[in-house]
């Protein structure tokens, strides 16, 4: 289990790290006399062209009534984990563990040289002759 990247409360699955996984929130109509309505919430994963399409549908760029959340009522939409900054995140941190792979891999060799080279040179002072 790993921690959403963009809210971590929110607890998934590594194989799952690769989908965004999204909130839907809606307030239903007070029942009687009820002040303020019930709160509803529904967690949902998609893929990556899945989200994109209903990121298209909320905008309005397309008109497809049947995909997307605004058909279903709901009024809010919270991502809680975006795989594009997860795999951003992958890949940096993959770059950063070369270079200091790279770094150390130098420093002991530089250390190696380092050590052959007092094991050559000769102690104390020359003689005079």
């Amino acid at each position: 289990m790993m921690k959403g990247n963009k809210d971590p409360n929110y607890e998934l699955k590594v194989t799952e790290a690769g989908s965004y996984h999204v909130e839907f929130t809606k307030t239903m109509r007070p029942v009687g006399k009820a002040f303020k309505g019930q709160e509803r919430s529904l967690q949902q994963i998609f893929s990556i062209r899945d989200f994109k399409s209903i990121i298209e549908v909320a905008e309005g760029t397309d008109r497809r009534a049947a995909v997307g959340f605004l058909p279903l009522g709901w009024h809010e939409m919270r991502i809680l984990h975006d795989p594009i900054k997860w795999i951003a995140e992958q890949k940096e941190a993959e770059e950063q563990s070369n270079r200091q792979a790279v770094l150390d891999a130098k420093k002991l060799a530089a250390d190696k040289a380092e050590s052959e080279a007092v094991k050559e040179k000769p102690k104390g002072r020359p003689k005079k002759v």
